[in-house]
């Protein structure tokens, strides 16, 4: 393809024989200037709005990255870049990992300078580092996804507990509620602290695809172990 015909330093990466920066700034340059008129970017029309595109043009555009976001969770393909997921995220590793980095920085500064740190606009409440109005659409949302949410980690740990067998590795109990995952290495303290909480330890034991250092035991039998330094009182009588 040669050169970018713009900088004439870069190659060519598409149709228009220019770069990707000079491309990028062609279209930075484009978006502005459509703005300052006051068009739409899309259909060229006028736009009142303080926004890229008029009212039609965003509703139709929110129409089709739903559909396609639909279509890619079902495949279980990234959201974003279309690559392979584990099944348990909608995004790569790679594009949650970017997504999350952005919006921890941009809440931090947020939060230093004293707004919400998770609209980035209006001022946090007091000791917390989110607003009231952010707060309230959280209730919200967990108030509506709650048994989605609960069913999902319900399936997540059945996933778990399947691939382990489905019962306890010493005394052989197979009751779901009776059941946990244990540690072999007896460090399960030192990586829920890591991982924050169970849900945690469950979603890398998946992304680790189910690695030997875990087995299912009892309630009984993890207590035992947890009391009797680290092995379980079943196995010192036999």
């Amino acid at each position: 393809m040669g050169l970018c015909k713009k900088c004439k330093i870069k190659d060519a990466t598409n149709k228009s024989n220019k770069c990707v920066d000079c491309d990028r700034e062609y279209y930075r340059q484009f978006y502005k200037s459509r703005k300052e008129l006051g068009l739409c970017i899309k259909c060229h029309r006028k736009n009142s709005r303080d926004t890229l595109l008029c009212l039609t043009c965003a509703s139709f555009a929110k129409r089709r990255q739903k559909d396609r976001r639909v279509l890619a969770k079902k495949d279980f393909l990234c959201v974003s870049c279309g690559q392979s997921t584990d099944g348990q995220r909608t995004e790569c590793e790679k594009c949650w990992t970017k997504r999350n980095d952005r919006f921890f920085s941009l809440s931090s500064t947020a939060y230093l300078e004293g707004k919400c740190g998770q609209c980035l606009r209006n001022t946090a409440k007091d000791g917390l580092k989110t607003c009231s109005e952010c707060l309230e659409k959280s209730r919200q949302h967990y108030k509506k996804k709650k048994h989605q949410i609960q069913k999902k980690n319900k399936d997540l740990k059945l996933l778990i507990f399947d691939h382990y067998g489905h019962k306890c590795a010493c005394c052989g109990e197979n009751n779901t509620l009776l059941l946990n995952v244990d540690h072999i290495n007896n460090d399960g303290n030192k990586h829920r602290l890591k991982v924050k909480n169970s849900l945690g330890v469950y979603k890398e034991i998946v992304d680790l695809k189910f690695p030997s250092s875990y087995q299912l035991l009892c309630w009984n039998c993890n207590m035992g172990k947890y009391l009797n330094g680290g092995i379980c009182p079943h196995k010192e009588n036999i």
